[in-house]
């Protein structure tokens, strides 16, 4: 992508400081999983924070950096002096949110011009002959399938996607584009995988839509309930881990992290870009709020609503969800309270 169709989406783009740059752009990339020639934002005090810390582990160089102007002081700070050589192009914006929107608009359009969903496509697909696919079946083009996938009837598997040997897909799954699900799978009925995330900005009376095309990567051996949802990343994937088990009615947002091994019991969800470790379980109605963390092997009780981070072995209750003595504790002391207002 030439920086200069960039520049006519969003007037606002003014470059800050340049080194060595090609004027051309390949996507837009996250801290989680920073990548060269590829453009990042950065909102805020927290999220520079991260960055930092990301640039000490990842080799990722000719970066384009775009900031809001309020976070230009943070840049000219000596510390991130240690890492300009790593960014090809830093810009500043009027408004990075709006931009945001802008921008990966362009981006979506480019990554998907090549998909066609309303027209046949197994001619050119890669589709294994050991197939056991029954009628009303949708498939895009460029789709992957591996060897002895059984698919059922309703199933709609959309350009660019792969699915990988022994899986099982049941009536009526929608398998979106850039979605790629390991081997031996189970997706039941109805469920959605790499639909859009729900991401907008307002402004000025209206909701500026973040466009996503991300997509989805879910491991082998994973197991995911009738009528659940898994919505693709805004730029970089939304990850299920290997062996992981989703129940019924179970929504995981766009960006999320979920290792393996984790469990999902009916009704639990997880708000956006949320990192869950391996082995955690999440009990029914439970969930976690948007950029938290769990440790591996933390358990979530039935109803609990994370609101922050918690280290491994981590075992929470209630909302905000904290540690279940402190929960037990804490009901105790209201329940003796009502008794002795009772006796008065």
């Amino acid at each position: 992508m030439e920086f200069e169709k960039l520049k006519s989406c969003d007037p606002s783009i003014k470059i800050f400081k340049e080194n060595s740059f090609n004027g051309l752009v390949e996507g837009i990339t996250t801290i989680e999983q920073l990548k060269s020639h590829h453009l990042i934002f950065v909102k805020d005090k927290k999220y520079y924070s991260k960055l930092l810390d990301h640039l000490k582990i990842n080799p990722a160089d000719q970066l384009v950096l775009f900031i809001g102007q309020s976070m230009v002081e943070q840049i000219n700070q000596s510390e991130f002096e240690n890492y300009l050589n790593r960014f090809s192009l830093i810009v500043t914006v009027a408004d990075l949110s709006l931009s945001i929107c802008l921008l990966s608009k362009v981006f979506y359009d480019e990554f998907t011009k090549a998909y066609d969903n309303l027209n046949d496509g197994r001619l050119e697909s890669q589709i294994d002959p050991s197939v056991l696919m029954a009628p009303h079946v949708f498939i895009g083009k460029n789709v992957k399938i591996g060897k002895n996938v059984m698919i059922h009837s309703g199933c709609n598997i959309l350009s660019g996607s792969s699915i990988g040997d022994d899986t099982i897909l049941y009536p009526n799954v929608t398998i979106y584009s850039n979605v790629f699900i390991g081997s031996n799978c189970r997706i039941h009925a109805s469920s959605v995988i790499g639909a859009d995330g729900f991401g907008y900005y307002y402004k000025q009376g209206i909701h500026h839509k973040i466009w996503h095309y991300g997509g989805v990567v879910i491991g082998n051996n994973v197991e995911v309930g009738a009528c659940s949802t898994i919505d693709a990343g805004t730029f970089v994937p939304t990850t299920i881990g290997d062996g992981s088990k989703i129940d019924n009615l179970v929504q995981i947002a766009h960006n999320c992290t979920v290792k393996n091994g984790v469990i999902f019991c009916g009704q639990s969800a997880l708000s956006g870009s949320c990192q869950v470790g391996n082995f955690v379980v999440f009990a029914g109605k439970s969930g976690m709020g948007p950029d938290t963390s769990l440790g591996d092997g933390s358990q979530v009780g039935g109803g609990a609503l994370v609101s922050k981070d918690w280290p491994a072995g981590a075992k929470l209750a209630g909302h905000p969800a904290r540690e279940v003595g402190d929960w037990l504790r804490s009901n105790a002391f209201i329940q003796n309270g009502i008794k002795k207002n009772n006796k008065r």
